[in-house]
């Protein structure tokens, strides 16, 4: 009897190990006194594309660096004005470049990892903090990495272009459309796309303004803020309907919308917005009424290729479609709001901050009992991680060292 229970316990250790995901981590290029962001897997996960730039620092982040390291940079850019602007970066699962595209932001790379559509950086920007006006005229473009080819794809009516993504079996790419929507800061406000086989350009989702609501002659009924606000003659009369971002559920991309409810004396934004979820191909609004928020930002989501999405509103809840109708399943209480899940649901990723030692560290979890499944090595930050589509692998960002020897490097894990 005693042997049967051994023989049983020992293949049930055996069927643990086996049922155990294998992940590494894997060092693929090192970015020397630069950043790296918007990481971007090819749809085979062959490749990873991203944008770096000489890093320059700014606001409280440039406080620990000299005066001599701030020159070094100036004098650089009296030679060459674009010298800290984005270069894109493709390079196999080996670290070896197969092409680099000046200048640019956010690569998205076709099935055979040939093509790059990314955003082209109009203007100089080295130096200069990423505002509405600096990315004025910021253009949609594919290079073609064997003939070294770069053609405009789209150039913006007023302005800028950004996020091209590839739909449709690589025959169509959707981007936004954005303008200043808070101050000097820009934001979506449409969607457009360029068909590859017809080459058309249609709009997507119109821009839509939502008049603001005027100030009242009798002054007395209003609270002391909104009279100051209402006092500034270069007050709003008008607010965008704003765009949140845009995901793949299964083979249909969709977007947030953020309708503004704008109230007395607003200026910038509006007080509140109502939220919903559009299907980008269709334009139809799918699920409504997610609420009001004054903050647009703390609500995004997440498709996955199961026929569900994960909306972060507070907490993370997954939605399945059934019968076409979008139904609440459950909500996640283990993931944290900078979580990024797996397209096959099985896994979420987030960035750990250790306040004692200063250290961080990027951690996988399983999506259904929250247990911690993998930890990369412990890094100062993350900056920007990515899962490939298959949910294999993941790209990441890590700050390794800062100061005058600031250097991030591109990371994957691969599960196996």
């Amino acid at each position: 009897m005693k042997l049967i229970v051994l023989i049983a316990l020992i293949f049930k250790c055996i069927s643990i190990v086996w049922a155990s995901p294998k992940w590494t981590n894997n060092l693929i290029w090192k970015a020397e006194g630069k950043t790296i962001e918007g990481i971007k897997f090819s749809k085979n996960g062959s490749f990873v594309g991203f944008s770096s730039q000489v890093y320059w620092p700014d606001g409280h982040m440039a406080e620990s660096f000299s005066k001599s390291y701030f020159d070094k940079l100036k004098k650089s850019q009296e030679n060459d004005p674009r010298f800290a602007d984005p270069i894109i970066y493709l390079v196999n699962m080996k670290g070896e470049l197969k092409c680099s595209i000046k200048y640019g932001w956010k690569p998205e790379i076709n099935s055979d990892g040939r093509i790059v559509y990314y955003t082209f950086q109009k203007n100089p920007i080295s130096g200069k903090r990423r505002l509405a006006e600096t990315l004025k005229g910021n253009e949609i473009h594919f290079f073609d990495c064997s003939k070294k080819q770069d053609i405009i794809l789209s150039k913006p009516q007023s302005g800028y272009l950004d996020d091209a993504k590839l739909i449709n079996n690589d025959q169509e790419v959707l981007f936004s459309i954005n303008k200043p929507v808070n101050g000097a800061y820009g934001g979506s406000v449409g969607i457009s796309s360029y068909s590859l086989k017809t080459q058309t350009e249609r709009i997507k989702i119109s821009q839509k303004d939502i008049k603001a609501i005027p100030c009242p002659k009798d002054t007395s009924i209003l609270s002391k803020h909104q009279n100051m606000l209402c006092g500034n003659p270069d007050i709003a009369k008008k607010f965008p309907v704003l765009l949140g971002n845009v995901s793949k559920v299964d083979d249909a991309f969709y977007s947030l919308i953020h309708e503004p409810i704008p109230k007395v004396g607003d200026f910038y934004q509006a007080s509140n917005y109502n939220n919903s979820l559009v299907n980008i191909s269709s334009a139809k609004v799918e699920i409504k009424n997610l609420g009001e928020k004054s903050n647009v930002r703390s609500i995004f989501f997440q498709g996955t290729d199961k026929s569900a999405l994960f909306l972060f509103d507070t907490k993370w809840k997954q939605y399945e479609k059934t019968n076409n109708k979008w139904l609440l399943k459950k909500e996640l209480k283990y993931a944290k709001p900078s979580s990024k899940f797996s397209r096959d649901l099985k896994y979420y990723i987030f960035n750990e901050e250790d306040s004692v030692s200063q250290n961080a560290t990027l951690s996988v979890y399983n999506t259904e009992t929250g247990e911690k499944v993998y930890s990369a090595p412990k890094a100062l930050a993350f900056y920007d991680f990515e899962w490939s589509e298959d949910s294999k692998k993941i790209a990441y960002s890590a700050l390794v060292s800062t100061g005058a020897d600031y250097r991030e490097e591109l990371r994957i894990i691969s599960l196996e």
